[in-house]
């Protein structure tokens, strides 16, 4: 074989091996799409079952309070708690968009394994879309720790209210 055979050869390898990589990349970016939904509904779901859950006993226990509360600090409770729910709610709008940027980095990724698999150079931009991904990612675990934490502190100021 002379020097030419086996550049052929070399070049039909790399794009038969860009080609798999296409068809994983987008297996992935399906995969990634849809851990991340369930992932994110799930985290999101318990943390408003618990505060709306705090909110309601709340509620229930002032309807059958035979002692004396604290109006103030229980006014503050329901303030936390639902800057909780909200805190939540945005963290989910969070989570989507770091879903939705992932998913276009993947897709990305494949197009460019697609257009090597045809011997053609990438030109899909997939930094800018993981750039983003990890900017709301990030932004999403901040709003759901402070969520928590807000959740904690609601708990603390009807416990204040009440006892």
């Amino acid at each position: 074989m002379d020097q030419s055979q086996n550049s052929s050869a070399d070049d039909r390898t790399q794009q038969e091996i860009a080609r798999i990589d296409y068809e994983a990349l987008r297996g992935e970016a399906a995969d990634r799409l849809r851990f991340q939904n369930e992932l994110s509904q799930g985290i999101l779901k318990n943390l408003l079952l618990i505060n709306g859950g705090a909110i309601v006993a709340l509620l229930t226990y002032i309807g059958n309070a035979t002692r004396t509360i604290e109006a103030g600090k229980l006014v503050i409770a329901f303030w936390v708690l639902s800057a909780s729910v909200f805190l939540t709610l945005l963290s989910f709008c969070a989570a989507f968009f770091a879903g939705e940027f992932w998913h276009d980095a993947t897709i990305s990724q494949s197009w460019n394994a697609l257009e090597k698999s045809f011997g053609r150079l990438p030109q899909w931009d997939e930094t800018s879309e993981l750039k983003k991904a990890r900017i709301f990612y990030k932004f999403a675990l901040i709003l759901v720790f402070a969520s928590f934490a807000l959740f904690v502190a609601g708990v603390h100021f009807a416990i204040e209210a009440i006892l």
